[in-house]
């Protein structure tokens, strides 16, 4: 059977910005076409609103006017407006796509729209969303966003020179792998502050006075103390070049305000334990090369708390800081954090990426005909999951409190439970009773979404986009 198919949604890959998006159909084919505006007659819906998640993640945007097409051959151009799109170069192994009821071919480019130079062969990188008309015909729709939204194992903020420093005064404080602003000054050491031996680019090991719960799982009772402004479980070398790289893939956890700092040139760097506190404090540490001087300070607490605290930091000196917090082992670049305005900020026990739970259905379930769901984009280390059904489509979904930043979008009446051994792979197909075959019930509509448990995570787990499967005989 062939039918119209209704457009609803379309996701694209896209910069960080908020617009619309025009969506312009010729009947046909677009060859010959892509400068002449005026040959672009519809359908069309014009000004949909999107606002983009960043590169590499889909951006959804609903179409305030659904496309419908008839059967047959279409030019498709997406305009953006406010925005700017991502794509991939074309190899002539990936340009074309389809399913059952479609087929895209891509393409080209333009830097403005319908004007300049081609730029071929390039592939949009979309999801189309749509329905199908007619009677007596199976559809599956997805619908929704999946989560997580991202969340990272490491926090910085990096200040590319020494007067861009702006936390003079201040101090921030981390409560386990929450970080928001402090209230507590800087305490100059006392008498029993014991002077460390550090001179230019040099580190020493200090033994804490309480051990030290560290953010996930461990205690440190010893730390390696950077002349140059890092403190870590272990040694993470002595650099003097702030580095945003080294900081995220330093062998060791480490809490960082690196700077080319030279206490062999004037001032102290000194640890002193004032009750259940260990406080390692930079007195009047001179820069390498002169010019000015810094007093700040770390206190790990046995409790678990580190305090950041800044009196008054160099404005000169031949490096910025990079200031902030990262586990031991490679770890992806969160972005810099502007901590005047960017707290508070919880963090993950390891990365979450920004790769959304998937729920994706094999095909129509037409009577008769075997069909599977697909979950993809399982952390590693989930040990389990679900595919969860129901007969209500909530979307936009419902808040989940246990899982931050995931919706709930049926009313989750029935499960089919998968499980890890040791860890789930980035997929798992899912064979329910109902789509294998897909049983006798013309017309019924069932409403699909995964789960799964992800310890470490913001909250117990990921939800999935929804995916909506209307059995039926064609």
């Amino acid at each position: 059977m062939i039918a119209p198919i209704t457009i609803t949604q379309i996701d694209l890959n896209s910069a960080a910005a908020s617009g619309t998006l025009d969506i312009l159909t010729i009947p046909g084919t677009r060859a010959g076409n892509q400068t002449n505006v005026a040959a672009w007659t519809g359908p069309s819906s014009l000004g949909n609103p999107i606002t983009t998640l960043g590169a590499g993640a889909p951006s959804p945007c609903t179409l305030a006017t659904p496309l419908t097409l008839a059967p047959g051959t279409y030019g498709m151009a997406f305009r953006a407006n406010g925005f700017a799109h991502y794509y991939t170069n074309g190899t002539g192994a990936n340009q074309n796509y389809a399913t059952a009821e479609l087929t895209l071919a891509a393409g080209e480019a333009s830097n403005t729209a319908f004007a300049g130079n081609l730029f071929t062969p390039r592939v949009v990188n979309c999801s189309i969303h749509y329905t199908l008309s007619g009677g007596n015909f199976a559809t599956r729709t997805n619908y929704g966003t999946g989560c997580p939204v991202p969340c990272p194992a490491s926090i910085y903020e990096n200040f590319g020179s020494a007067g861009a420093f702006d936390l003079n005064g201040t101090s921030i404080l981390q409560i386990g792998t929450t970080f928001i602003g402090g209230t507590t000054a800087f305490v100059a050491p006392g008498a029993s502050a014991a002077v460390l031996p550090l001179i230019d680019d040099s580190e020493v090991t200090i033994t804490l006075g309480n051990p030290h719960p560290l953010p996930c799982s461990g205690v440190a009772t010893t730390l390696q103390v950077c002349s140059n402004g890092f403190i870590s479980t272990a040694s993470n070398g002595v650099s003097f070049t702030p580095s945003v790289p080294g900081m995220l893939n330093a062998p060791n956890t480490g809490w960082w305000n690196h700077h080319d700092f030279n206490p062999a040139a004037g001032g102290t760097v000194t640890h002193e334990i004032i009750g259940t506190d260990d406080v390692i404090s930079w007195n009047a540490v001179a820069d390498f090369g002169g010019g000015g001087f810094s007093t700040w300070q770390v206190v790990f607490s046995s409790s678990g708390t580190v305090e950041w605290r800044f009196q008054s930091m160099s404005a000169t000196g031949g490096s910025g800081y990079v200031l902030g917090y990262s586990p031991g082992g490679a770890n992806v670049d969160p972005g810099s954090t502007d901590y005047t305005v960017g707290l508070p900020k919880t963090l993950c026990c390891s990365d979450i990426p920004a790769v959304p739970l998937a729920l994706n259905a094999s095909a129509r379930p037409v009577i008769g005909t075997n069909v599977s769901l697909v979950t993809s984009g399982i952390p590693a280390g989930s040990p389990f999951g679900a595919v969860l059904f129901g007969l209500t489509q909530f979307n936009p979904g419902i808040p989940l409190s246990l899982a931050p930043g995931c919706v709930q979008h049926n009313e989750w009446l029935n499960s089919i439970l998968f499980f890890g051994s040791p860890t789930l792979p980035t997929s798992v197909t899912t064979n329910a009773g109902f789509f294998n075959p897909v049983v006798n019930f013309p017309g019924l509509v069932l409403q699909c979404q995964s789960a799964v448990y992800t310890p470490g995570g913001p909250g117990l787990g990921l939800s999935s986009n929804g995916v909506e499967m209307k059995i039926d005989i064609n």
